[in-house]
């Protein structure tokens, strides 16, 4: 099992699961009062972002 081979940073897993816990509750509050088109945009423009980034980090 992984998570017994190797070292886990506590210090990063508690905040990502308050952060997870908060989004898996208001991001679906959030999606249904949003226009489809709006949320079509933002992920989109979310996904080239991570793209973008993706690859700048790949070429340095």
């Amino acid at each position: 099992m992984f998570a017994l081979e190797t070292t886990i940073y506590w210090n990063y897993v508690i905040p990502l699961m308050i952060g997870n816990v908060i989004g898996g509750y208001l991001g679906p509050i959030i999606v249904r009062h949003l226009p489809g088109r709006l949320m079509q945009i933002i992920v989109g423009i979310g996904s080239l972002i991570l793209a973008v980034s993706l690859v700048i980090r790949n070429l340095m």
